[in-house]
């Protein structure tokens, strides 16, 4: 009975070590260049990270949302518009964006490339 109990502890304590060992794997972060991640602590904002190694804690925070900080070209759908001497002329064009607030981009507005080509 007591080689049953022996190796059940050993089993936990070593599934345990491995759900540890890749939960701490996990909460490394490698954010590149022009790129920037909100986290979450509990739901709620924590902060915002930038190019770097950084650690988050397990359980606890959460990447959230994931953002370029590059210049992004979106496609606008072409439109009919009368000139004043009543001439139809169809515009086409394309807008550029680029992330300025991380915040104000994940919690403002649910699609900002949308609403910006609108």
């Amino acid at each position: 009975m007591e080689t049953f109990q022996t190796t059940f502890v050993i089993i936990f304590w070593t599934l345990f070590g491995i759900y540890f060992t890749y939960k701490l794997y996990r909460s490394i972060r490698i954010v590149s260049a022009q790129d920037c991640i909100v986290v979450e602590k509990f739901g709620k904002y924590s902060r915002t990270l930038h190019a770097g190694l950084h650690l988050l804690w397990p359980f606890i925070e959460k990447d959230s949302y994931h953002h370029t900080l590059k210049e992004q070209a979106t496609d606008v759908p072409p439109q009919t518009c009368i000139t004043k001497d009543n001439v139809k002329v169809e515009m086409d064009g394309i807008l550029y964006l680029k992330v300025l607030d991380p915040y104000k981009a994940s919690y403002g507005i649910n699609d900002y490339q949308f609403a910006a080509s609108q």
